[in-house]
This record gives C-alpha cells, sequence and structure tokens, in this order.
C-alpha cells in the first residue's frame, strides 16, 4: 500500500466511524412522520438511518482491502488499488477537512 493510500482509505474509515459514533449518541427522534422528514432534515437524517449507512459503507470498506499481492484491490482486483468503489465512496466526503482531491479520482 503507499502512503497516501493507506492515508485516504484511515481518513475515509475515521469519517465513517465519526458519523455513526455521531447517530448513536443523538436524540431518539421523533425524525420522520409517515415517511415525511421533521426537524428540519431529510428522514436519512435520522440516527438509525446515519447508523445503517455507515455499516454499510464499512462494510464496502472490508470487501475492498489492498491485495495480499499489494497494489490491487481484493475485493474487485482494479489495479490500482484504492479501487474506484473506494474513490467514489470517499468522493462523498469531500466537503470535509482533511480530503484531498484525488482521492475522489476515478
Amino acid at each position: 500500500m503507499t502512503p497516501n493510500a493507506d492515508a485516504a482509505m484511515a481518513w475515509l474509515r475515521q469519517q465513517i466511524e465519526d458519523d455513526k459514533a455521531a447517530a448513536k449518541v443523538a436524540t431518539a427522534g421523533p425524525w420522520h412522520e409517515n415517511g415525511m422528514a421533521i426537524r428540519g432534515g431529510p428522514r436519512s437524517y435520522a440516527p438509525q438511518d446515519v447508523i445503517a449507512d455507515c455499516d454499510a459503507k464499512l462494510a464496502i470498506l472490508e470487501e475492498h482491502p489492498e491485495s495480499n499481492e499489494g497494489a490491487g484491490c481484493g475485493g474487485c482486483q482494479h489495479w490500482p488499488w484504492p479501487c474506484p468503489t473506494l474513490r467514489l465512496l470517499a468522493s462523498a466526503y469531500r466537503h470535509r477537512d482533511g480530503y484531498a482531491g484525488h482521492w475522489g479520482t476515478v
């Protein structure tokens, strides 16, 4: 793994884990009623939805590790690693401090 790729994936994992931790301590709601958002935000801001989203993103990270041979993705076999799947996942956090623009380039 290159130092840049290592830093990118560590940063991405930390963003997801931070979101999940914040959702776990958020108020119980109500966040939605009859499918409509209340409290001024989209339904996807409800803590249980954020936690589910973070769990899915962490599972994607686990499915796309660097291969044992190095440089490529052990999940989709794309070279170089991080693969396009992880780069797209990282791009969702492009407005956060610490993001490097080339991480999300596919």
